[in-house]
């Protein structure tokens, strides 16, 4: 699931795809949209809506083991997702932010559009409980625009999560080695 952007087919992304297919998974990767403007008309609910839908193909070719990855605000996203045939998510700088009390009920009936702020959409320990499956959580300690600390205080909130930092590593992984290391660490 892509951050903002909604690069699910940059270039970059060929070898993350590539890399999966390497290791006997296969890969689907996920238009959600094309900018922040397409982003900006949807919500919670269509997002999930259309997770169902990518569920529902993998299924229908014989997957029963899924797995989502997401970048910043594509990993939020996949937090906040629950199906049973979702068996592990990986997440790049997850852009929602914590609280006491999540607040997810709200953005269900507002679109992205009145974002102000990526960590604006808040995710509690209550909200997340229920998500049993593993998580893992990587995170650049160079990434300027979703704080380390933000993944740091999600970790705990996860019943299976891990959180790998990466020294040194930016928001986007703009540095071919840097991407790579990323993709390692996600396969």
């Amino acid at each position: 699931v892509p951050g903002i952007s909604g690069e699910a087919f940059g270039a970059r992304y060929d070898l993350l795809a590539e890399k999966f297919r390497q290791a006997g998974y296969y890969f689907v990767r996920y238009a959600a949209w094309k900018d922040r403007e397409e982003l900006g008309t949807k919500n919670i609910p269509i997002i999930h809506q259309e997770f169902d839908d990518i569920i529902a193909f993998l299924m229908s070719k014989g997957c029963s083991k899924i797995g989502f990855i997401g970048k910043s605000f594509g990993g939020g996203l996949s937090l906040t997702y629950r199906h049973p045939a979702v068996k592990g998510i990986v997440v790049w700088a997850p852009a929602f932010g914590t609280a006491e009390k999540d607040n997810i009920e709200e953005w269900k009936h507002r679109t992205f559009n009145q974002i102000q702020s990526t960590t604006d959409i808040k995710l509690s320990k209550k909200f997340l409980q229920d998500l049993k499956i593993p998580v893992r959580i990587i995170q650049g300690t160079a990434d300027a625009q979703i704080p380390l600390a933000n993944s740091e205080r999600l970790l705990p909130l996860l019943p299976q999560g891990e959180l790998i930092r990466l020294a040194g590593v930016d928001h986007s992984y703009y540095n071919p080695e840097h991407m790579k290391l990323v993709i390692k660490k996600s396969v």
